[in-house]
């Protein structure tokens, strides 16, 4: 217990990421109310790694558009793809790694905030748990979601009262969704379970190209009932989840780190580079030594800005 106690308090707390806890900020610089900003904003500064951390007075929802990545929640991990949205409450922690050229928003609601729009329209149970939720019809919640950032950016005398109003419009959005993913959540907590195990395996053993039997046999389960709760949980085969995080991998080295095409081959688990390649090619939609190219000519133009 106090070695659980002390591994959190070593989990740095935040007010938005980076910035100093809400208890500590000057007089002057309280955070508003609601806050919006896009992924782009802090995410690729960080080579698009956000580091696990904790919010002290933040419900966080993150609504990505385009890409995806793994998540890390208190101790498990989970993937996640657009269009997507996820939820974490106060205190949770949480952390990243985000595909390159992920996109989305980020929406900070305080706990004052929250409580005061909860005495009005009763409690909301969604914003005090976890939750990710795969959007069928993405549309509707871009356009929400855009609503808000645009009231945010605006500077006028109704400005905060125009900006929660934008924002509980996309309030009632979401607890549809919320309450559709608690009740598959709640239907499926053991394939929920063995997905969480199987994921933490992959990130074990990702480069070694196990087949599905060997990840099967170390949960306890067969092959099928793997498959039966990959896809029931996440829309994907087992295979399309090892693949998946290969490919996260190829692109972080790729995009970052000086190594070939060859050597990330290799370090990833491939015998041969050529087979490499057609198996990226065909997930990315380009050839693996496009990307690094163009991730070299981007970092080159910042350098040179």
């Amino acid at each position: 217990m106090a070695e659980g106690q002390a591994m959190r308090q070593a989990v740095p707390l935040f007010a938005l990421y980076g910035e100093p806890p809400v208890a500590t900020r000057p007089a002057g610089l309280e955070l508003d109310p609601v806050h919006i900003e896009e992924l782009f904003v802090r995410a690729p500064e960080n080579q698009w790694l956000i580091r696990p951390h904790r919010h002290g007075e933040l419900h966080q929802l993150f609504w990505i558009s385009r890409g995806g990545g793994v998540m890390r929640v208190e101790e498990a991990e989970r993937s996640f793809a657009a269009p997507c949205l996820f939820l974490f409450p106060p205190g949770m922690v949480h952390g990243f790694a985000f595909e390159p050229g992920s996109e989305g928003h980020v929406l900070s609601l305080t706990r004052p905030f929250v409580t005061a729009q909860e005495a009005a329209l009763g409690r909301a149970g969604w914003l005090h748990r976890h939750w990710l939720a795969t959007v069928a019809e993405p549309d509707p919640v871009a356009s929400a979601v855009e609503a808000v950032q645009a009231g945010y950016n605006e500077r006028h005398a109704g400005r905060r009262a125009a900006l929660a109003g934008r924002v509980l419009l996309l309030w009632s959005m979401l607890e549809g969704l919320a309450g559709e993913e608690a009740a598959r959540a709640a239907a499926d907590a053991g394939q929920i379970a063995m997905v969480e195990g199987f994921r933490a395996l992959i990130e074990a053993e990702f480069r070694a190209h196990l087949p599905l039997a060997d990840y099967a046999r170390r949960l306890g389960t067969s092959t099928a009932r793997l498959t039966r709760a990959c896809r029931q949980v996440t829309g994907l085969s087992p295979l399309d989840l090892v693949h998946e995080r290969l490919m996260l991998e190829a692109k972080r080295l790729l995009t970052y780190t000086s190594m070939s095409v060859s050597e990330i081959s290799y370090g990833l688990g491939f015998s041969d580079a050529a087979y490499f390649s057609r198996f990226f090619a065909r997930r990315a939609g380009v050839p693996p030594l496009a990307v690094q190219r163009a991730s070299t000519l981007h970092g080159a133009r910042r350098r040179g800005a």
